[in-house]
């Protein structure tokens, strides 16, 4: 019989599905079941097992909300998810973002499953800094079995806060690289440049100096374009920006994309720029942009920054190059050289897509994401004084 394992997650939205459709659909020696409260955009990411939980009526909701006022629990809310798990006959659960834990921890007390935990970045860095947190991951560290993240500058940002270290284990987001195709870099004839940047508009993907540094870049290179993909509440911010800088007319905004439309654009631009900065608010990538690694694997030479698991993502001069947070001359500069070394565009794609390949492809993290499921259900008494190693 498959063992199945319960995907706990608040929403089973865009911003999950980025991180985990890949892994979903690639298990074969496990059922993986999302047990979520609303779902959207199936279109993109269409999954058969999703449990959606009731969050109930508006008296449910006040008491709920009541009760966890005073008591830090939704007892109508918990219930609903413990019938749904157990009914599933659940061995392991795996709770994504640190945000899952209000709703994971009333299950690992009732049910007593192996609870892994992935965090992402904002539930790492910016979430610890409110106070009603606190408990809340102070339980977590305490209860469950094996947490994941993306790499090690963020295993040591996880330890920081708490976490017993011998439970963490890096465990890199996955692309499919068979579905990104190929294409060496080389400069054009009319010597134009196209840098590509895809993201959301907010502040840790440092958008203002990438543009800033654009800007610079078209002082030498008048025919260069930026194509600013996405949108966000920065976007006006943004918007000024560039009318300040002068370059409306070298900038194309296609607003938000869909990751097939994200594909073409990386097809068609030369290089990729995604200038991360740690946000005022403590938020940063956690470990990297996943557009990062897809350009890399589209052979697309990359201009990123010295934060979070980046320098793990990107092989500073060989695939990409590195600035400091913040830096827009220093960015500039990457992305001068960049265009200088056109002629190793092929070398530096050709590298990048074999780091990826070699270490992000989605199927081989898919095999070792089940043998962590396995691991844990072949020891059913396994509490947290018990480690999977």
């Amino acid at each position: 019989m498959t063992p199945v394992v319960a995907e706990v997650v608040n929403a089973y939205l865009p911003r999950t599905q980025t991180f985990l459709y890949g892994a979903l659909t690639n298990l074969t020696r496990v059922r993986p079941i999302v047990f979520t409260k609303s779902v959207e955009n199936l279109d993109a990411f269409p999954f058969d097992d999703i449990e959606l939980v009731p969050t109930g009526g508006a008296v449910s909701h006040l008491f709920d909300g009541a009760s966890r006022r005073v008591t830090g629990h939704r007892p109508l809310q918990e219930r609903r998810y413990r019938a749904a798990v157990r009914h599933s006959g659940a061995v392991v659960m795996h709770g994504h973002f640190g945000w899952s834990a209000p709703t994971t921890l009333p299950l690992k007390r009732a049910l007593g499953l192996p609870l892994v935990t992935t965090f992402y970045g904002a539930d790492m860095s910016a979430l610890p800094r409110r106070a009603e947190w606190v408990p809340v991951y102070k339980e977590l560290f305490e209860l469950g079995d094996l947490f994941l993240v993306e790499g090690s500058h963020m295993a040591g940002c996880l330890a920081g806060i708490g976490c017993p270290e011998e439970r963490i284990r890096v465990h890199h987001i996955g692309v499919d690289t068979e579905r990104i195709a190929f294409r060496e870099r080389r400069a054009r004839p009319d010597g134009g440049v196209r840098i590509l940047m895809c993201s959301s508009f907010v502040e840790k993907k440092g958008i203002p100096y990438g543009v800033e540094a654009f800007a610079a870049v078209r002082e030498n290179h008048p025919d260069a374009r930026l194509i600013l993909a996405g949108d966000g509440p920065m976007r006006g911010v943004i918007e000024r920006g560039i009318d300040e800088l002068g370059i409306r007319d070298s900038v194309d905004m296609p607003g938000f994309v869909d990751h097939g439309r994200f594909l073409e654009l990386a097809d068609a631009s030369d290089i990729f720029l995604a200038p991360s900065v740690t946000a005022s608010d403590g938020d940063t990538e956690g470990g990297a942009p996943t557009a990062l690694l897809e350009a890399q694997a589209a052979g697309m030479p990359v201009v990123s920054t010295l934060h979070a698991d980046i320098p793990e993502v990107v092989a500073d001069g060989l695939s990409g190059l590195l600035a400091p947070e913040r830096d827009s001359a220093a960015t500039a500069s990457c992305l001068l050289s960049l265009i200088d070394l056109e002629a190793r565009w092929p070398e530096m794609g050709r590298a990048g897509r074999a780091h990826v390949r070699a270490g992000y492809d989605v199927r081989v993290l898919a095999r070792e994401l089940e043998d962590i499921y396995l691991s844990l259900a072949a020891r059913p008494g396994l509490t947290h004084k018990g480690v999977y190693r």
